[in-house]
């Protein structure tokens, strides 16, 4: 209604008592307020955008006219967000069933019996929402609100692929989770009564306090998850692979765990009343404080008795002859060493062997450590994908494995590591190429730097970045090389005829380095006897490299980047010790929280 047409209309009206006036106008500013604080509110709720003029009598019953809309206009949201989920049954990829069950999810709206098999819906929110009941009084507020979790009991989510997503109290009672992609999505305090979750990935989900009361999770993949506190009673773990997963205070009453992988599992304090673990694999389990009706099963550190032995850790070097892992096993024996806090299992090194950069070596080494009882595996992989096999056997044994050395980022490797210590490879690489661009200087823009290298083998992918790092600071400096020749060498016995090869082989070479501390040491006695200007560079510290970077005569070396082998061996012995202990990552000492630290040390 515009204001002339108001005009128009009161001239035809009976002259009204001024005071009567009054009285209406007073009423009419009250509620004028009362809306414009109502208004002010569903704004901020997202719910509506208005103008802020409540000047004229017409916008103000516009906005009113549009609040007692409002059911009118979510439903009709809530419908259009029903048809795109349900048109998108078939497609795996749907934005709109996204948004469609966002909007449910929004709105609070109960969703039960969805179909969404196959869809992927990795990282979606749909933790619990907010629910109004809105009234039109002016009073304040002028609505009350409640939390409730997102309701999907008996959806169809088969197949579907639901990683990383936050479904924290959501209502899954009964819904179909066959072999759904729930890798490390967040269930804290979910609802999955009678769910069928069989086959399903649950690697790493957390599902603390969650209850999967006569939930179906035979053949489930349950590896590093954390269902402490969680009502698993009466449900089906057949043949479940639950390795290193959290179970204290979880109620597994009449659960049937026949040949469950439970190897290294957490079940402090858990209650197995009449569980059926026949067949089940409890190697290195913890069971303080559990019982186990009939026996406690073969191969369980069980620790109700009170008889508690030290953990038995191995470490796996690539070479004895090589003294950079000398000094990685010195520092796992000095953290080792270290009294722990009272009541706490003392940590004991008790094998020590070495691959030679050989898989089957390797193979060997891994799978006798695992018979022989061993509880922690810490080294440094031979190969970042043929080396899985063994590691996985290892993990699926219950042995905590620790990476140092050559931990290669996004392998897949990873996900079976308590712990990955390592230098950035590339940085120290890039670091000894830099001092030599600097060194050079000028005279070496424009020219062809001629570099011969030991490396550390073909199946060394650590001194392969090492090597990209050094040659991208020259590259960066402006600096030409060219690759003339190169040798494996990287231990005391073939590094010093490599080095030697090398420089009789060819003659042009004016720049050595080497991607290891074996290697530095050869290349620095070779070029000290050498009768024309080599520019020396290399890897890792030793004292007999250190003693080298002060030599005086021709070809002294010039610089080595140095990780720090024995911050390292302490890193990976403190991290074997908190995955076995259980105790939380703040454990670690601080110098272990991050990549292991890099020097460059120059020629003095």
């Amino acid at each position: 209604m515009s204001g002339s047409d108001s005009k128009d209309t009161n001239a035809t009206e009976p002259r009204v008592p001024r005071s009567r006036i009054h009285r209406h106008l007073r009423a009419l500013s009250r509620l004028d307020r009362a809306v414009a604080v109502l208004i002010a509110w569903a704004e901020s709720r997202s719910i509506l955008k208005l103008p802020s003029m409540l000047g004229q009598l017409s916008v103000l019953m516009v906005a009113i006219t549009y609040v007692t809309d409002a059911p009118k206009r979510r439903q009709i949201l809530i419908d259009d967000a029903l048809k795109s989920i349900q048109a998108a049954e078939t497609e795996p990829f749907s934005d709109a069933r996204r948004r469609g069950l966002l909007l449910l999810k929004e709105y609070c709206v109960n969703a039960t019996g969805l179909r969404l098999e196959t869809a992927e819906l990795p990282g979606i929110d749909l933790s619990p929402c907010e629910t109004g009941d809105y009234r039109m009084t002016f009073g304040w507020p002028p609505y009350r609100s409640e939390t409730l979790p997102f309701d999907l009991s008996h959806a169809h989510l088969a197949n579907a692929n639901l990683r990383g997503a936050d479904l924290t109290r959501v209502q899954l009672n009964g819904a179909d989770l066959h072999e759904a992609n729930l890798r490390d999505a967040n269930l804290h305090g979910a609802s999955l009564d009678g769910a069928n979750l069989n086959g399903a990935d649950l690697r790493g989900a957390d599902l603390t306090g969650a209850s999967l009361h006569a939930a179906q999770l035979a053949k489930a993949n349950l590896d590093g998850a954390n269902l402490s506190r969680t009502d698993l009673s009466r449900s089906d773990m057949t043949a479940a692979h639950v390795v290193r997963a959290q179970f204290e205070n979880a109620n597994l009453a009449d659960t049937l765990l026949i040949g469950a992988d439970l190897a290294g599992a957490n079940l402090d304090h858990a209650n197995l009343y009449r569980a059926n673990l026949a067949g089940a694999q409890l190697k290195h389990a913890s069971l303080d404080g559990t019982m186990v009706l009939g026996a406690t099963p073969k191969g369980a550190i069980a620790r109700t008795n009170g008889v508690q032995r030290d953990f038995h850790i191995a470490l796996l070097t690539i070479d004895h002859n090589d003294g950079y892992f000398d000094d990685v096993e010195a520092g796992l024996r000095d953290y080792l060493t270290i009294p722990p806090k009272a009541g706490a299992t003392r940590g004991e090194l008790t094998a020590v062997r070495a691959t030679y950069h050989r898989l089957d070596w390797e193979d060997q080494a891994i799978a006798d450590l695992i018979q022989e009882d061993i509880d922690a595996i810490v080294l440094s992989p031979v190969h970042d994908k043929l080396s899985q096999r063994a590691i996985e056997a290892a993990y699926d044994a219950g042995v905590v494995v620790v990476c140092y050395n050559s931990c290669v980022e996004g392998s897949n490797l990873n996900s079976f590591f308590a712990g990955r210590f390592e230098s950035d490879q590339v940085a120290i690489g890039r670091s000894v190429g830099a001092h030599l661009a600097a060194t050079m200087g000028r005279e070496a823009r424009g020219k062809i730097v001629e570099l011969g290298i030991l490396h550390c083998g073909v199946n060394e992918e650590s001194c392969y970045r090492r090597y990209i790092g050094f040659q991208s600071a020259l590259n960066e400096a402006g600096v030409v090389s060219r690759l003339t020749g190169s040798q494996e060498g990287w231990n005391g016995l073939n590094a010093p005829q490599a080095a030697e090869l090398l420089l009789a082989e060819n003659p042009g070479i004016n720049v050595l380095w080497a991607a290891n501390n074996a290697g530095t040491e050869a290349i620095a006695r070779a070029a000290a006897e050498a009768q024309r200007p080599i520019y020396v560079a290399g890897t890792d510290m030793t004292p007999a490299i250190q003693q080298l970077l002060k030599q005086t005569g021709p070809n002294p070396l010039r610089a080595v980047a140095a990780q720090s082998p024995r911050i390292m061996g302490r890193c990976a012995a403190a991290a074997a010790l908190m995955a076995l202990r259980r105790s939380g990552a703040e454990t670690l000492p601080e110098q272990c929280r991050g990549a292991m630290p890099v020097q460059l040390h120059t020629h003095s």
